[in-house]
C-alpha cells in the first residue's frame, strides 16, 4: 500500500502526535508498505524526532532555510527552529473595530456557507498544494493527524477523492467544542465538525471517546490506542524502583493544558513531610519562566530540577520513582505510558479521560477534580502523591502500571492499523 500521513508541522516540534505519525510510518514501512509523511510548514529545519528509514518526508509550502533548533530552555516547543527566519509579527492594535471582528466571527460560527467561504479563501494555497500532491502521488490511503491539518486535507479530498482516516490524537471534546465566549475556539471547533463527514473512517485513542463523537459519524469510528515500546522502557526496570532517586517526575510540554504548576503547588504542601523527595521536570514550553518563579515563591528552588528536552528518556525515567500527569486533557499520554512501562508509579486526575483510561484497575492513583479550583486541584493531587510516598503502595502501583502498559504492544496496535488501512485501500483497488 501507498500510505500518506498528513501533519501540519514537524520542524523542531516536540509532541506526541508527531511521534505517533513517525512511529506509524516506520512500522508500516517495516511491514513492506510505502509510507510518506506530508507536512505544510514554513520552517525547513529537521524534525525533532528522527524520520524512520525508508519513510519519505514531503514538505509542501514555502520553506525557508533556518539554523539549528533554538537551544534556549524557554524556547516554545512548537515554534520554528529559528524564530529569526520568520519576520516578527506586530502586536495587534486595540481599535474600535474589535467588536466588528467579534461580530464577523459569530456570523461565521452560525453560518456554514459563510464559514466555508471565508475559510476556503484564507486556506486556498494549503488546500491546493495538498490536492496537487494527492493527484500526483495517488496514495491508497490518506491519514490526517491533528486539527491543524484536518480541515485542509478534508477540502483536498473533495477535489481528489482518496480513502481516508481522521486519527484523533486528543480527546474529541477538546477539539469539537469550545469554552463559552471563546470565539476563536468555537470557530476552530466548527471547522473540525465540518470536516468530519469527509473522512471514511475515524480513530480514537480510548474507548470512552467514541461517545464524544457526533452520532452521524460514530458508526465509522473505532478505537486504536497508541503503542508502547515496552522493551525499550522496560530496560529501565533493571534498576529496582525503591533504589532509584526519590523524585517525582513530570514529562511533557510545559503548558497550561498539561498543568505542571499543579504539581509544584501539590509538592509544596507535602514537602516538609517528604524531606528526601524532589521534583524533576522534563520538557520545555511557554510556562517555564512562570514555573521557575513559582518554585522560587514556594521556597522549592533547591528541590525542583528543570531538565528541558532530553533525548535519553529511559535514563530520565530511571531518575525517579513517581510519574505525575496532572493534565486537564490528554488523548493517550505517551510519556505517561512509557513511564509506566519503565516501572514508575503514576499519579493523575480521574477527570482526565486519557489518564484515567491508562490508570484503571489499580495501575496508579487518581485524584478527584474537586470543585475545579486551583486550591482544590492542588490539595487533591497532594493527597494522591502522599499516598504513593509509602514504599509498599508505590511498589504495588508501579507493578500494576507496568502490567497495564504491556497491553499496548506495537504488534497489536499496528496490526489493527494495518487491517483498517487494507480495508480502505481495497475500496480503491476494487
Amino acid at each position: 500500500m501507498k500510505i500518506a500521513l498528513f501533519i501540519r508541522n514537524l520542524a523542531g516540534v516536540v509532541g506526541g502526535a508527531e511521534r505517533a505519525a513517525l512511529s506509524m510510518a516506520g512500522a508500516m514501512t517495516a511491514r513492506g508498505h510505502q509510507a510518506s509523511i506530508v507536512t505544510h510548514e514554513r520552517a525547513a529545519a529537521p524534525p525533532h524526532y528522527p524520520v524512520p528509514d525508508g519513510v519519505t518526508l514531503v514538505r509542501l509550502g514555502a520553506a525557508v532555510e533556518t539554523s539549528p533548533p533554538d537551544p534556549r530552555p524557554d524556547a516554545p516547543s512548537n515554534a520554528p527552529s529559528d524564530a529569526r527566519a520568520v519576520p516578527p509579527r506586530r502586536a495587534p492594535r486595540r481599535t474600535k473595530a474589535r467588536p466588528l471582528r467579534a461580530l464577523a466571527k459569530r456570523l461565521e460560527i452560525e453560518s456554514r456557507p459563510l464559514r466555508a467561504g471565508v475559510w476556503s479563501l484564507r486556506n486556498r494555497t494549503v488546500v491546493r498544494d495538498l490536492a496537487d500532491w494527492l493527484a500526483r502521488e495517488r496514495p491508497d490511503v490518506a491519514i490526517a493527524f491533528l486539527p491543524t491539518i484536518t480541515p485542509h486535507l478534508a477540502a483536498a479530498l473533495q477535489r481528489v477523492p482518496t480513502p481516508s482516516v481522521l486519527a484523533f490524537r486528543n480527546e474529541p471534546d477538546y477539539v469539537l467544542t469550545a469554552s463559552p465566549g471563546d470565539l476563536d475556539g468555537a470557530l476552530r471547533a466548527r471547522w473540525m465538525r465540518d470536516a468530519l463527514g469527509r473522512f471514511d473512517r475515524l480513530t480514537v485513542l480510548a474507548p470512552q471517546y467514541l461517545d464524544q463523537l457526533p452520532e452521524t459519524v460514530r458508526d465509522r469510528a473505532l478505537y486504536i490506542p497508541n503503542e508502547v515500546d515496552v522493551p525499550q522502557f522496560a530496560a529501565a526496570r533493571a534498576t529496582p524502583l525503591l533504589e532509584r532517586p526519590r523524585r517525582i517526575l513530570f514529562v511533557g510540554r510545559l503548558e497550561r493544558q498539561k498543568r505542571p504548576a499543579l504539581l509544584l503547588e501539590a509538592f509544596a504542601s507535602i514537602a516538609e513531610r517528604a524531606p528526601d523527595w524532589r521534583v524533576g521536570l522534563f520538557g520545555a514550553g511557554a510556562e517555564e519562566l512562570t514555573l521557575r518563579a513559582s518554585a522560587e515563591r514556594l521556597g522549592l528552588s533547591d528541590r525542583i530540577d528543570f531538565h528541558g528536552v532530553v533525548s535519553d528518556m529511559p535514563a530520565a525515567y530511571r531518575s525517579g520513582q513517581i510519574i505525575c500527569a496532572p493534565s486537564a486533557v490528554e488523548g493517550f499520554p505517551r510519556a505517561l505510558s512509557e513511564a509506566m512501562a519503565a516501572g514508575l508509579a503514576p499519579v493523575g486526575f480521574e477527570s482526565c479521560v486519557g489518564v484515567a483510561n491508562l490508570l484503571r484497575d489499580g495501575a496508579g492513583r487518581l485524584a478527584p477534580e474537586g470543585d475545579g479550583s486551583v486550591a482544590s486541584l492542588a490539595n487533591n493531587l497532594a493527597d494522591a502523591l502522599e499516598t504513593v510516598l509509602d514504599d509498599g503502595v508505590r511498589a504495588a502501583a508501579a507493578a500494576a502500571a507496568a502490567r497495564r502498559a504491556a497491553e499496548f504492544t506495537p504488534t497489536s496496535v499496528f496490526d489493527a492499523w494495518e487491517e483498517l488501512l487494507r480495508s480502505l485501500a481495497a475500496r480503491r483497488q476494487g
